[in-house]
């Protein structure tokens, strides 16, 4: 599995789940949540997972059902064709909220403002780390500018659910100056300054 942050640009590669391999993959809207199913094959395992943390961490829903597709139209409503056995098939309606276990954090950990931190290490040379705190479900965009304003690089733009969050920015390819780094969400923007030195 892979995802991107920059609209198909670069990719990374995540991890999978144990026990399902995934075949259909779907967001669900203002949860921060990706679910997997897998209608399985030869050798491959049938079942529904989901991850809240980018593909980081992964709770398998269950491993029976081979599932062919999957999509959320909401939070707490979504469907996904599948079947039992070889002979069966049927459609299946999930409505209710996501499982508590996939919570970012204890709520009283969960920041109460959105924030940007000053990324360390600062000066750096070539990587750094920039953290951001979101108190409610948005839609992220964290990017990169030079000292003319142009934008070079897009760490973030994908709807999050509340929590704390960091990111790296590996400024390998660019000469030594002065930075900035500016993230947008629900309508707000903050915006910070960072040096390269090489």
């Amino acid at each position: 599995m892979a995802r991107t942050d920059d609209g198909g640009n670069t990719w990374t590669t995540v991890s999978a789940p144990a026990n399902v391999t995934p075949a259909s993959i779907a967001y669900v809207p203002g949860t921060g949540t990706y679910i997997v199913v897998s209608p399985a094959g030869d050798g491959e395992k049938p079942g529904c997972a989901l991850t809240s943390d980018n593909g980081a961490t992964w709770q398998e829903i269950e491993t029976s059902t081979e599932y062919n597709a999957v999509a959320f139209v909401s939070g707490d409503a979504g469907w996904a064709g599948g079947i039992t056995n070889k002979s069966h098939g049927g459609m299946y309606k999930w409505m209710g909220t996501m499982p508590t276990a996939v919570a970012r954090s204890p709520a009283a950990n969960m920041p109460q403002q959105f924030s940007l931190s000053q990324n360390y290490p600062n000066p750096f040379n070539p990587n750094t780390t920039i953290e951001f705190s979101l108190a409610k479900s948005a839609f992220v965009a964290l990017k990169i500018y030079n000292i003319a304003g142009e934008e070079i690089a897009a760490l973030v733009s994908e709807r999050l659910a509340a929590g704390k969050y960091q990111y790296d920015w590996d400024a390998g390819t660019h000469v030594s100056g002065i930075y900035f780094y500016k993230i947008e969400a629900d309508n707000t923007s903050l915006i910070r300054k960072c040096l390269l030195v090489k």
